[in-house]
């Protein structure tokens, strides 16, 4: 299944890909002074990524996290006690509005993020294009200093994206462990 998802995943990037051009192929001249190329060139590889991780990755996480966790409450509820499953299920809520939170802020930052990339690739295709003046003038190192500005803030906002991204799994493992304390505890009691 797994060969399928990521393999079917890959096929809808160079689609993807294959569309971006031919819709960039078409453009008028106008288009090309409205939006900066390099701008352009940012968001068709990062969101050609993202889709194509949500098709491949994120398609066989849900797939994953609802049969197995359908599965278990299923058990659970039949073959233990579905008052105890309720109970241990009470974590969930909580760490759903915290996961939201989380989401809300990956979002804000990726598009910060994103935005830092396309200036940061701007700066790139400028210099590259222009790099005949550049050397004519003697200003290589006042553009490289501009660059590496530019690449500095690039990788401050990915950081602030991967400080948000890294507290998903914790969240989640917290969440998991919480649940099972309350199972095991709400188990005792029916024990005793």
């Amino acid at each position: 299944m797994d060969c399928v998802i990521f393999g079917a995943s890959y096929k809808l990037a160079v689609q993807l890909r294959q569309k971006f051009y031919q819709q960039f192929s078409r453009q008028t001249s106008e288009f090309y002074l409205r939006h900066q190329v390099g701008d352009l060139i940012s968001r068709t590889t990062n969101d050609v990524d993202r889709v194509v991780f949500a098709a491949g990755e994120g398609v066989l996480t849900l797939v994953d996290s609802l049969v197995m966790g359908c599965a278990v409450l299923i058990v659970m509820s039949i073959e233990i006690s579905w008052q105890l499953t309720l109970f241990s299920l009470l974590p969930m809520p909580i760490i759903a509005v915290i996961i939201k939170r989380y989401g809300e802020q990956l979002h804000t930052r990726f598009k910060s993020a994103q935005a830092t990339f396309s200036s940061l690739n701007n700066h790139a295709q400028e210099n590259l294009t222009t790099i005949r003046m550049i050397k004519a003038f003697g200003i290589e190192d006042h553009q490289s200093h501009q660059f590496e500005i530019a690449a500095l803030e690039a990788g401050r906002k990915n950081m602030y994206v991967a400080k948000v991204d890294a507290k998903f799994d914790p969240t989640i493992y917290i969440a998991i462990s919480a649940a099972n304390f309350l199972a095991l505890a709400g188990w005792l009691c029916i024990i005793k």
